[in-house]
């Protein structure tokens, strides 16, 4: 993961400069604690979201960021020959994102083939970020950025502004039992011995606990556990873990 180590220190220079701790940073953004301190070291890629978030919080740039990673050069000449692409019948929650990078692609006389060999996927994978299934990795939106010529910004935008909280009934149950005994999210944290960060992610909806530290949760605010297990069983969200 050497390769992230630049994107990682320029992370924790934008951190300390506006004099954030990890935990507060993990705070605003829903990260957890040991997640950023791996992502500030380099021995973490992080995803776009959570680029997205951090940006949000920090302001270090996306286009920073990106030089950050000093990706290979690349020139790609434009398609004479039109070929069938392949098209994803529905939008994903990623949609507009996609939608952005189809038209840039276009706009630059590519076709999924040829961005595919770029970016060393296949054209399926190409057709899956167009449509919005799929975020690529940091390393290839940097790839993107320089043959596609991107508004890294705005994108990043349509990133951070997609909800993601596939288990937001399991945070709603965890919320109301909280606020029936007055406590708030860093005295629930501190009891349960969870991560602030963590448990913020938890209420949100972003991410379930695991076994362990929902018990500890339950002994703390007595939740509805039958209402909880509902929650997650209704989920849309459900169908990515079978």
């Amino acid at each position: 993961m050497s390769k992230y180590r630049k994107l990682g220190r320029l992370l924790m220079v934008a951190r300390k400069a506006r004099g954030l701790s990890r935990e507060q940073v993990a705070t605003r953004t829903g990260l957890d604690q040991s997640s950023l301190a791996r992502i500030e070291r380099g021995d973490r890629r992080p995803s776009l979201p959570c680029l997205a978030r951090l940006d949000g919080v920090l302001s270090f740039g996306a286009a920073a960021a990106l030089d950050a990673l000093d990706v290979p050069s690349v020139v790609v000449e434009p398609s004479v020959r039109i070929v069938p692409e392949l098209r994803e019948r529905k939008l994903g929650k990623w949609g507009a994102f996609g939608v952005r990078l189809a038209r840039a692609r276009r706009a630059a006389q590519l076709t999924q083939a040829s961005l595919a060999q770029v970016l060393d996927c296949t054209r399926r994978q190409v057709a899956r970020i167009e449509a919005g299934k799929v975020l690529p990795s940091v390393w290839r939106f940097a790839l993107m950025r320089q043959v596609l010529r991107l508004d890294v910004d705005e994108l990043l935008t349509l990133v951070r502004e997609v909800p993601v909280m596939p288990f937001v009934g399991f945070g709603q149950v965890l919320v109301s039992a909280r606020r029936e005994l007055s406590m708030s999210p860093p005295q629930v944290a501190t009891a349960a011995r969870c991560e602030l960060g963590l448990y913020l992610g938890i209420e949100r909806g972003e991410q379930l606990p695991s076994m362990r530290a929902a018990v500890r949760i339950h002994q703390v605010i007595r939740f509805d556990a039958n209402a909880a297990m509902r929650a997650v069983w209704q989920s849309s969200a459900l169908d990515r873990l079978n």
